[in-house]
């Protein structure tokens, strides 16, 4: 997913085990596959996830194309189908990543390679693009895997609410043929996917543990230093539930406040 020499050997297994006249997986350019979309839009029926028409056998072909490249290879998806907010709060499709964001994606390709579970405490920095990056991937595998659980949460109600108001910013502009559909759901709360996914928003002033009655396979928790009682809402609580496999990923940041406490501890 993450690591180029397991996307390339993800796409080989593929290519070696494709039916008869079944195509390769091909590296469609950026520009083509939003193209694509555009097209693709013009014979969808508005507001529902339906054709207006039959498809060709190559259209059919391309989006499972797509659908199986995006599994495969998260950059290939974020950089053609994923949104974030610019400095004037309008929904943009990413274009590439920062400088950042492509350095700590290296060091989660490490981990990858190395059959590890990712799990990154970030000391987070104003602009570098890491918390838009693990909402990322934390939307990627949700969409693309099925049965996968997932936990996202900030210090307070209100900016869990925001980090979930971003991930489902993304959520909703994804092409319809290309992410589960969303069977139920609880505002700002949890929301569950036909796929089988779950994504579960909970924060740091809660009085029960974080993750309850739920295993997390993927966590992401902002400005946990804010946190009330971080030591039992995620050390006795989140931490405890979360199984270290390769598939596992967790990322805990915040910035420093202070130099004492649960975070500079950690």
């Amino acid at each position: 997913m993450y690591s180029k020499e397991i996307v390339n050997r993800l796409i080989r297994v593929h290519d070696l085990r494709r039916k008869f006249g079944t195509p390769r997986l091909v590296r469609y350019p950026k520009e083509y596959r939003r193209a694509a979309v555009k097209f693709f839009d013009t014979i969808s029926v508005p507001g529902k996830d339906m054709w207006k028409r039959q498809l060709t056998k190559d259209e059919e072909a391309y989006i499972l194309n797509e659908q199986v490249m995006c599994a495969f290879d998260f950059r290939y998806w974020m950089e053609a189908y994923h949104y974030i907010l610019d400095i004037n709060e309008d929904w943009i499709l990413c274009e590439s990543l920062l400088p950042g964001q492509e350095i700590w994606l290296d060091v989660v390709c490490e981990d990858q390679a190395k059959k590890r579970a990712i799990l990154h405490q970030v000391l987070k920095a104003r602009q570098l693009g890491l918390t838009t990056i693990s909402q990322a991937i934390i939307q990627h595998r949700i969409q693309f895997y099925n049965d996968t659980p997932a936990l996202v949460g900030s210090s307070d109600p209100k900016k869990s609410r925001s980090m979930n108001d971003k991930l489902q910013g993304s959520w909703s502009r994804q092409p319809w043929w290309l992410r589960p559909a969303t069977d139920s759901f609880k505002t700002g709360e949890w929301y569950r996917y036909a796929n089988g996914s779950i994504l579960l928003i909970q924060h740091g002033t809660q009085k029960q543990d974080i993750g309850r009655s739920v295993t997390p396979r993927l966590f992401h928790l902002s400005e946990v230093a804010d946190f009330e009682d971080a030591a039992n809402l995620i050390d006795a609580g989140l931490l405890r539930a979360v199984h270290l496999t390769p598939r596992t990923f967790g990322v805990l940041e915040s910035t420093a406040n202070g130099d004492t406490g649960y975070w500079h501890n950690l």
